[in-house]
C-alpha cells in the first residue's frame, strides 16, 4: 500500500461522487450507488456505529482509504479516475501494480458483504433490526422493512440464488423506472429505494410468469 500526502489527491467526496452509479473499467460492475451511504468499494464494509446526524454520517466517508489503482510509485496519477475509496483491509491487500488491469479485476471478483447481505441476517420486512436499525444503510433496511412478507421472500430467493445479482437487478431496476435522483449526504431516500426493490420483484415475479407460460 503506498503511503501518500493529501496535495493533490481527490477528497472523499469528489472520488464519491465521479464513481457514483459508474461501472469500474472493463466490467459492468457498479460497486456504488448512493452518495448517502458510504462503503468500500470492492467489500462494501462500512462503520458500524450508530449513526443520528448528518455531520455524523459525513465523518463515515473519513473511515475509507482512497487508494490508488495505480500507485504513484509506478507512475500512477493523482487523476479521480485512479483513485478509489476502500476500507483499511482491502487498500492494504489490494494489488500494487503498473497494470490497472488487474487492480479491477480484484475489485470485481472481491467477495461483497455490504447493505444486501442483510437479506440474509434479517428474518423478515417486520424484524425490528430492519424498523429500528439507526447506523449506516439504515434506509435501505427500512426500505425492506416497507415491503410485504410476499415481496420480501422473491427478493430473498434472488439473492441466495446469487448475492450479486440482486445489486444488477437494482441497476437494471433503476433504468427502466426512468432513473432516480440523489443528493450529497442524502443519496437514495427510504422510498425510493424500497420503489426499486418493489421494481425487481415486479419483474421477477413477471419473467417467471412468462417463464411458465412456455413451458
Amino acid at each position: 500500500m503506498h503511503k501518500f500526502s493529501d496535495t493533490g489527491v481527490p477528497t472523499h467526496e469528489e472520488i464519491a461522487r465521479y464513481w457514483c452509479g459508474r461501472a469500474l473499467p472493463g466490467s459492468d460492475y457498479i460497486p456504488f450507488d448512493d452518495l448517502g451511504e458510504p462503503e468500500c468499494f470492492a467489500c462494501g464494509w462500512c462503520r458500524v456505529e450508530q449513526v443520528r446526524s448528518k455531520k455524523a454520517l459525513a465523518m463515515l466517508w473519513k473511515g475509507l482509504e482512497r487508494a490508488h489503482v495505480v500507485p504513484r510509485a509506478l507512475g500512477g496519477p493523482d487523476a479521480v479516475e485512479n483513485v478509489i475509496l476502500l476500507c483499511q483491509r482491502c487498500h492494504r491487500d489490494a494489488p500494487d501494480t503498473a497494470d490497472a488491469a488487474r487492480f479491477w479485476r480484484w475489485v470485481v471478483e472481491h467477495p461483497r458483504n455490504g447493505t444486501i447481505a442483510y437479506l440474509a441476517e434479517i428474518a423478515g420486512p417486520h424484524d425490528s433490526r430492519a424498523r429500528d436499525y439507526t447506523g449506516p444503510q439504515a434506509k435501505d433496511l427500512h426500505a425492506l422493512a416497507s415491503l410485504s412478507a410476499d415481496e420480501f421472500q422473491v427478493l430473498r430467493a434472488i439473492y441466495e440464488n446469487a448475492p450479486d445479482a440482486l445489486l444488477n437487478r437494482l441497476h437494471e431496476a433503476e433504468r427502466r423506472i426512468g432513473g432516480v435522483s440523489m443528493h450529497w449526504g442524502v443519496g437514495i431516500s427510504t422510498g425510493t429505494m424500497a420503489e426499486l426493490l418493489r421494481e425487481v420483484v415486479r419483474h421477477e415475479l413477471a419473467m417467471q410468469g412468462k417463464g411458465s407460460e412456455e413451458v
